[in-house]
């Protein structure tokens, strides 16, 4: 699991969050990103970068038998993504157990938010 804005998706990640990923401490944690991702793009196994979109924690009040709509994927680059994007960390978990199972984005990145 990574974040929107590592590597090619720094690109076209809207220029407010730019701003404070890179005025803030947080640019230590996307430069640690990006170095996993640079390392494990070297290796020869199966992988697949997962990049959560502005990271939510899951609202307490929903059900367990609730369910949403399948979280919604953009390419490595991110194209397309918007300064309201989020995704919650029950969706990102969700993404993860199916690239896992069904072998999706193999050997790719993928932008991910709800």
């Amino acid at each position: 699991m990574s974040t929107a804005g590592v590597g090619d998706s720094w690109a076209n990640l809207p220029w407010l969050s730019k701003a404070f990923m890179g005025w803030t401490n947080i640019k230590y944690a996307l430069e640690d990103h990006g170095l996993v991702d640079k390392e494990i793009r070297l290796t020869t196994m199966d992988w697949t970068l997962v990049r959560a979109s502005r990271l939510q924690f899951d609202d307490s009040k929903q059900k367990p038998t609730d369910t949403k709509a399948d979280v919604q994927t953009l390419n490595s680059k991110g194209d397309g993504m918007r300064m309201t994007d989020s995704v919650s960390v029950s969706s990102v978990s969700r993404v993860l157990v199916k690239v896992a199972v069904e072998g999706l984005f193999i050997k790719s990145a993928v932008v991910v938010r709800d």
